[in-house]
């Protein structure tokens, strides 16, 4: 592990999870998932390491990579649940997020739609004023 703070090149992976840990712990999820991989170089189904990286990734709104984590721990091992519930919460976020585009595009179209619609009122009401006053 590590000597007056000073890391060694034979640090087990439980070692270097606790020391992911410190920073996730501390919200430094990129430095924490640094760590996470390197616990992951030694034991690359080390569950724990691999859902804590899941949930930094989630954290730092990278949904697509946190899923793809999720879906390795329970490749590993379908009975994690702790992984099915996080994969569970990054699914309903990203249908969220898709929703919520979904919903702002189909507003702007109508939105769009709705202007150009009211330009045309505009210009048919100005030609009908310009006859009456002046027998165009």
């Amino acid at each position: 592990m590590a000597s007056d703070g000073i890391w060694v090149n034979d640090a087990t992976s439980d070692e270097w999870y606790q020391k992911g840990m410190e920073y996730y712990r501390n919200k430094d999820y990129e430095t924490a998932i640094s760590y996470f991989d390197k616990a992951l170089a030694l034991d690359p189904n080390f569950e724990s390491a691999l859902n804590k990286k899941g949930i930094a990734l989630y954290q730092m709104g990278q949904f697509n990579k946190s899923q793809s984590i999720f879906d390795k721990i329970l490749t590993i091992n379908p009975q994690n649940q702790e992984a099915l519930k996080n994969w569970q919460a990054v699914l309903k976020v990203s249908s969220s997020s898709r929703d919520y585009v979904n919903t702002f595009s189909k507003e702007k179209r109508t939105t769009s739609i709705f202007l150009w619609v009211l330009i045309v009122v505009v210009i048919i009401f100005v030609l009908v004023i310009a006859l009456l006053f002046f027998g165009i």
